[in-house]
């Protein structure tokens, strides 16, 4: 699987370093440009979430095109190696350039922060982390990043199974009904239609050790595995059996 993640990133190298340097330079443009126009901090939060969302969007898609594109390659599908691989190749992949999108917006922050000659102690004044709750929020974070990125592979799975042109909305309806079934067997089976995120709940904002009270929610999470290990047998079966080169 390292291998064919290795090929997948020197098919995406440029692409996606090409985008982390539009938007390093886009956002110190940005910093500089609110602070020398004296612009609101709302303002230039909000323009800077939205770039960070842009490029998170865009590197997501190109992952499901990398995906996509694998699957219709004549070199690729001829190689002796088992689908699933190819399928953690690109999911491996997807999370670390979603990893490097949050770090370039921590690494801004803390910039920022120096830049506009903020005591970042005096920030951080009474604020006490929970060491496990922040690993819980990420292990749960990823899941859920990994398990919607699965279900758009299946998606596009069974898409490539049809030759018509109205396909692709086959896929989408496939993608839907899919995560409609999973917020629904959630909500009958565990009175919950927010999935890995059932045990999130805000009590006090200036405390994160009492702000953030997380318990992960077993029941859904295991319905959710066995959904993903379904959808994991069905790529593998139409790859193997139905999709055509």
């Amino acid at each position: 699987m390292m291998n064919l993640l290795k090929y997948d990133w020197k098919r995406n190298i440029t692409l996606v370093l090409s985008t982390f340097v539009v938007l390093i330079i886009m956002q110190a443009a940005l910093t500089i440009v609110g602070d020398v126009r004296d612009w609101n901090n709302q303002i230039v939060l909000v323009l800077s979430v939205l770039g960070y969302t842009a490029v998170a969007i865009l590197l997501f898609v190109n992952s499901c095109r990398t995906f996509d594109h694998n699957i219709k390659s004549f070199s690729r599908r001829l190689l002796p190696i088992h689908p699933l691989k190819g399928v953690g190749a690109v999911v491996l992949l997807s999370l670390l350039v979603a990893i490097a999108v949050v770090a370039v917006a921590v690494i801004h922050i803390l910039l920022y922060i120096a830049f506009m000659g903020m005591n970042i102690s005096e920030l951080l004044d009474g604020i006490t982390f929970n060491t496990l709750t922040v690993i819980k929020l990420l292990a749960v974070s990823i899941w859920a990043y990994s398990t919607v990125l699965i279900v758009i592979m299946a998606a596009t799975t069974v898409t490539r199974c049809f030759h018509s042109k109205h396909a692709i909305w086959i896929g989408i309806i496939f993608f839907f009904a899919t995560m409609s079934l999973i917020s629904w067997l959630e909500n009958v089976l565990f009175e919950s239609s927010e999935g890995a995120f059932r045990g999130v709940s805000v009590e006090n904002e200036f405390s994160f050790s009492s702000s953030l009270d997380f318990d992960i929610p077993l029941g859904p999470i295991l319905l959710e595995m066995v959904v993903v290990g379904a959808l994991l047998y069905l790529i593998t079966y139409l790859l193997n059996k139905k999709v055509e080169l």
